[in-house]
């Protein structure tokens, strides 16, 4: 069961590492604008905003999504190194962590008038059963250790 929730765990991790790498590559390198920003307003509309505030949203964006790399870079290396082993630091730093990214994913939502929340309640689903499959083997079943 502890298996099953790494693997849950790693397939949120990895999508969402995969989805900001894409996002951090267009604006970057193909000096594209944050896909938040065109799912809201659309090309056309963007081109009537300041310049500075474009770069700024893109800059924010950017920052955000190095963040989310990171975050799921050493998510991976926790899960595969340490709650692997079955040690229960491991599942409470994913679980704190992991909660509020995605309590302030939801409140994201609003700004996008629910554009995304489809994908934030799949996202969620998936963190519950990986969180839930490792918890309860952790906890439930006894093979867990400090």
């Amino acid at each position: 069961m502890l298996r099953m929730g790494m693997v849950f765990l790693s397939i949120w991790s990895s999508l969402n590492l995969i989805v900001a790498l894409a996002c951090n590559f267009a604006i970057t390198l193909l000096h594209q604008n944050s896909p938040g920003l065109r799912l809201l307003f659309g090309d056309s509309k963007i081109q009537d905003f300041d310049p500075n505030v474009v770069a700024a949203i893109n800059m924010l964006a950017v920052q955000y999504n190095a963040i989310l790399v990171a975050l799921c870079v050493l998510m991976l290396v926790v899960i595969w190194t340490s709650l692997a082993k079955k040690a229960r630091w491991a599942f409470w730093g994913l679980l704190i962590a992991l909660s509020v990214l995605q309590v302030f994913g939801f409140a994201s939502v609003s700004f996008f008038d629910g554009i995304n929340l489809f994908a934030q309640i799949v996202s969620a689903v998936i963190l519950v059963v990986g969180l839930g499959l490792s918890g309860f083997a952790l906890y439930i079943s006894g093979i867990g250790r400090l």
